[in-house]
């Protein structure tokens, strides 16, 4: 079950805000229930059947509310922290800089901003369940749960797979360290690596991103170059988003990759709304450098230990 009501409590300073935010609501018939017309919900009266705590001592309507389906939006702090302890998960609503905003799973100044899928996305991972992120013809990628940790362990000490995590230390799908993995990043970042899975549930391998910051060199650099805006030297660091991508051995050479990394690149500029995308690929790993091609990732170096790294414009769509 995922989101199906919005619970607004907002004050007169968000009304214009929250009127927008209706609008977008009721477009995907998301039940939106609260006080409407930019009225706080200490303004109003209402018929309490959720007493507050002595700190919050009035009451408002819930109108069969749910945690496991509601989001509540609200600028009142001892609301959002008396709501956060009934399970429910809360989206802190404050203009400009302010103090920690106790019980909120997020916080915004821009509410108007929000829709359906982000509120979902909130809802969902709040609550412990992974966000689907994309479905094509055969493939499902949604975030990793720890169900899947022994399948992805599994899948990087195949044969070849050594030589594509060169470079990152120890096993980064260890049973430990990936589930410390999955319960921060995806509330931190929003996104990361996700399981794929074939639609019959069969895990598969994995894609997403990272941040990764690198310092490129490489005869294409070694002049300065203007590109998008930006001028770039013979070493330079970026700020990038990097694809990351592996595929059980019994899944290569069947076109999986390719259509699980356009889902990801499609979800990355659309949902992330990244600019650009960067991934790397030993330069004697064939099948890396040919899917990078295929994806449309333009060659831009190749380092001293034989890494080549392509770029991505959100131009190239």
């Amino acid at each position: 079950m995922g989101l199906r009501q919005v619970l607004m409590a907002l004050g007169k300073e968000w009304s214009a805000q929250e009127e927008k935010l209706k609008e977008r609501l009721a477009l995907e018939s998301v039940r939106c229930v609260g006080f409407g017309g930019g009225q706080n919900c200490r303004e109003q009266p209402r018929s309490g059947v959720l007493p507050l705590s002595e700190k919050c001592s009035e009451t408002f309507r819930t109108d069969g509310l749910s945690a496991a389906d509601t989001v509540v939006i609200t600028d009142d702090r001892d609301l959002a922290a008396e709501m956060a302890g009934r399970g429910f998960v809360c989206i802190g609503c404050e203009a400009g800089e302010g103090s920690f905003f106790e019980g909120a799973a997020l916080v915004t100044d821009a509410p108007e901003t929000l829709d359906v899928r982000s509120l979902e996305e909130c809802l969902l991972r709040a609550t412990g369940r992974p966000v689907t992120i994309a479905v094509t013809d055969r493939l499902v990628l949604r975030e990793i749960t720890e169900q899947d940790i022994p399948g992805l362990y599994r899948i990087s000490t195949q044969e070849g797979m050594r030589e594509a995590l060169e470079g990152v230390g120890e096993n980064c799908f260890e049973p430990d360290r990936m589930k410390a993995y999955i319960h921060h990043v995806y509330r931190l970042c929003g996104y990361g690596l996700w399981s794929v899975l074939l639609r019959d549930g069969t895990l598969a391998g994995c894609c997403g991103f990272t941040d990764h910051t690198e310092r490129h060199t490489g005869r294409e650099e070694s002049k300065k170059v203007e590109k998008n805006g930006r001028k770039g030297t013979e070493e330079q660091k970026r700020a990038c988003l990097e694809l990351q991508y592996v595929i059980a051995e019994e899944y290569r050479r069947q076109g999986y990759g390719e259509e699980m990394c356009r889902a990801a690149i499609e979800y990355a500029y659309d949902r992330l709304r990244a600019d650009e995308l960067w991934v790397r690929a030993k330069t004697k790993n064939r099948a890396s450098l040919a899917l990078a091609g295929k994806l449309g990732f333009a060659r831009v170096c190749t380092d001293s230990a034989g890494i080549a790294y392509f770029r991505k414009l959100r131009e190239a769509l």
